[in-house]
């Protein structure tokens, strides 16, 4: 499955491969391709903010002004159409620079890496639904992985692997539960000689 994304000037992608999403961020002038493994996802959520209302303020004053001069040239033959101009091409400027600079994101935190998203609110229940199956496929690779008991390591690691698995939702408690039965089976069988 894919999941795309359109913000202004700017799109991602998202494409699944066996071992993680293949993310693909294009901007006018730009295009990147990142493969992001699964062991670098997390399930932390964190939403971000950038942007300058400044550049809004700036806008809104300046459009203002060319208002006031444009309604003022009605009455005073001295203001003419250039004189609005001069406060609506730096005002529309201003909104451009606003808009191009305001983002906010969404972002699937892991240790090493993140998945962005491009956040609004009419897409956050897809965002969160293409979150969720992210989730749900590195945890089926991370069981499929490391969901195994492995007779050439010491119990006690692999105690904490299970430990880990069933913490980042990988395993349930009860799969827990039958790995940590097979590791004290292991330890009871084995003898010293």
């Amino acid at each position: 499955m894919s999941f795309k994304q359109k913000g202004f000037l700017e799109s991602i992608e998202y494409d699944f491969y066996n071992q993680g999403v293949i993310l693909t961020y294009k901007t006018p002038i730009n295009k990147s391709v990142e493969n992001i493994q699964y062991d670098e996802i997390g399930k932390e959520i964190l939403r971000l903010s950038s942007g300058k209302k400044n550049w809004l303020i700036a806008a809104s004053i300046f459009l203002l002004l060319a208002i006031v001069l444009l309604i003022s040239s009605f009455t005073d033959d001295t203001i003419t159409f250039a004189d609005c101009l001069f406060y609506v091409f730096p005002g529309i400027a201003c909104l451009f620079v606003f808009l191009y600079t305001k983002k906010e994101k969404v972002y699937l935190m892991g240790e090493k890496k993140s998945l962005p998203f491009l956040y609004n609110k009419k897409n956050i229940h897809d965002i969160n639904e293409f979150v969720n199956e992210v989730i749900e496929k590195r945890n089926q690779y991370f069981k499929e992985k490391y969901a195994v008991v492995d007779y050439d390591i010491i119990p006690e690691k692999q105690i904490g692997k299970f430990r880990w698995l069933k913490e980042e939702g990988a395993i349930t408690e009860e799969e827990y539960n039958y790995f940590i039965d097979q590791l004290q089976s292991l330890v009871r069988n084995t003898r010293i000689f």
